[in-house]
């Protein structure tokens, strides 16, 4: 968005900026602003929490929980997903929904159009084992991974996650929590305002 990260630069962008609307989607009435995800992500943090903790903070730390989460992870979800009154039902060990077209251009994928009409975009993970999962897991980090073998995306601008487990953990722009399903996405009705410098571009979503 072009805020600058210094303090007195980023008052100034407050006092002489832009207003823009960033539009804010929800799970279950929880806000976030770039995505939410349910199954191998949530446990990715977990253990991630664990590594830091013991070992401090480091990019090989960082590294080494998405390895050993993966590699750990042996739940396959059964899931029963809506996205705007059509039902798919399918096996997967990670839905990520994006909000954020930004995000879809770091990770190389298409969507963008989706996030432009006011929808979401839902990644699901093809069902596989935990060395395929961290396959697939290398090809989103690098932009190299492909519709279809890698991932499959549904955009809707009403989506339920439905599946057996009461309550599971929901990672919200980073951050877990446990939640109680069925886990319902929206987009907010109302954006939230936020200032940047007038030099910004028109979208800074």
């Amino acid at each position: 968005m072009g805020i600058p990260e210094d303090l007195q630069e980023a008052v100034d962008v407050i006092a002489g900026g832009e207003s823009r609307a960033v539009h804010v989607a929800t799970i279950n009435g929880e806000t976030f602003l770039n995505n939410a995800s349910i199954g191998a992500y949530p446990a990715i943090l977990k253990t991630r929490e664990g590594i830091y903790r013991r070992w401090g903070r480091s990019r090989i730390a960082a590294y080494w929980s998405v390895i050993k989460a993966l590699i750990d992870f042996r739940t396959s979800l059964k899931l029963t997903i809506v996205v705007d009154g059509k039902e798919t039902e399918l096996r997967t060990p990670l839905v990520f929904a994006i909000n954020n077209a930004f995000q879809l251009d770091q990770m190389g994928l298409a969507g963008q159009d989706c996030i432009a009409r006011g929808d979401m975009v839902l990644l699901v993970a093809p069902d596989t084992y935990r060395f395929g999962l961290l396959r697939h897991a290398v090809a989103l980090a690098t932009g190299m991974a492909k519709h279809h073998t890698d991932y499959e995306m549904l955009c809707g601008s009403e989506i339920e996650i439905r599946m057996k487990q009461r309550k599971r953990y929901v990672a919200r722009d980073g951050e877990i929590a446990v939640m109680k399903g069925p886990y319902r996405l929206t987009r907010a009705t109302s954006p939230i305002h936020i200032f940047v410098p007038r030099a910004s571009g028109k979208d800074v979503r």
